[in-house]
């Protein structure tokens, strides 16, 4: 896994939201692996104003960990490896209507629909092959 310091945690949250974006789906790709955070009841979703549940999700586990401010004390961060992301989550997301929350800190992350980061995650690993 790659080491993230201060300087480029702070850059990355300062990034606009589709360079957020491309910076989360090159790192997955990478590394294959995604962060998300877990409760006693499974994973933790928010609802948008319309109430469409969003999982979040990040690319280092630092990132995580910082958007975890406002949760529950009693979430943890919890890897999911990219083939069960594309797989199993992002499909199951997508039959239940429900999107993902790219790299969400206090602004809000970058709301995306699972068939979409299914499909740019696909054409990254291509790159990378």
């Amino acid at each position: 896994m790659y080491e993230i310091n201060a300087q480029h945690y702070a850059n990355v949250v300062k990034l606009p939201a589709p360079e957020r974006y491309d910076y989360f789906v090159k790192r997955v790709a990478d590394w294959e692996k995604v962060w998300t955070l877990e409760g006693e009841r499974g994973w933790f979703g928010s609802a948008d104003d319309e109430g469409v549940i969003h999982l979040p999700l990040w690319p280092h586990p630092l990132f995580a960990e910082m958007g975890m401010v406002g949760h529950s004390s009693k979430a943890k961060v919890v890897a999911l490896d990219l083939d069960d992301l594309l797989d199993n989550v992002l499909p199951q997301l997508e039959s239940t209507q429900q999107r993902v929350s790219v790299m969400p800190f206090e602004g809000g992350g970058v709301s995306v629909d699972p068939k979409r980061l299914r499909d740019d995650l696909l054409a990254e690993l291509e790159k990378i092959e």
